[in-house]
């Protein structure tokens, strides 16, 4: 969750940044005409995001608000050199990516505030904006390879609900979908206690 940076006007306004570190090891098998390899890898991944989102709650009765967000995030990865035996040589890649959101939705409280229903419909997108380019050997032999989907659009729908269940204890549940116009197709539920201490 991101932390509040300034609220005021029923506008609410909130930030985050991450910075992160991952290990990444793989192990498969590559087979050729005279047999196959068990061939690993080992690579340290770093990862920076930096976002800002924007939310404006407008109270269509006392107990229903018309909701609005959107938001914008940046994000870069770098990927470190390595080697798959002596057969495959990865070089070091830095991916920067931009990505947008926008939504509309309802928000309504019941059974004395305990219960809160919401759903929003909105529009997302991303851009591969640097990295696009893959650069690897293959038995000493440079490859370079740019393909697939850089940038994608969806449209996204997710409707919950969350019960207050004490002073530090709540149920929720939650279902969301989005069709990208590129045939990607998500969707995704979850259920879960949340317990504060």
């Amino acid at each position: 969750i991101a932390p509040s940076l300034w609220s005021g006007a029923g506008i609410t306004v909130s930030g985050k940044a991450l910075l992160g570190m991952d290990n990444n090891q793989g192990d498969r098998v590559v087979l050729s005409n005279s047999g196959s390899q068990d061939v690993t890898a080992n690579y340290n991944g770093y990862t920076a995001l930096a976002g800002l989102d924007g939310q404006y709650r407008y109270p269509l009765a006392n107990s229903t608000s018309a909701i609005f967000s959107a938001g914008a995030d940046v994000a870069a990865e770098r990927f470190e050199s390595y080697s798959e035996s002596q057969y495959f040589t990865w070089s070091s890649r830095m991916l920067t990516q931009g990505s947008a959101h926008a939504g509309a939705g309802l928000q309504h409280t019941a059974c004395n505030g305990k219960l809160t229903l919401d759903g929003e419909i909105g529009v997302a997108g991303r851009d591969l904006m640097g990295g696009k380019r893959a650069d690897y050997a293959i038995n000493g032999t440079p490859v370079s390879f740019m393909g697939g989907d850089n940038s994608d659009l969806f449209l996204t729908a997710r409707a919950g609900g969350r019960y207050q269940l004490g002073t530090n204890a709540s149920a929720y549940a939650d279902v969301s979908g989005a069709q990208s116009h590129n045939g990607v197709k998500e969707i995704a539920s979850t259920v879960g206690l949340r317990f504060g201490f």
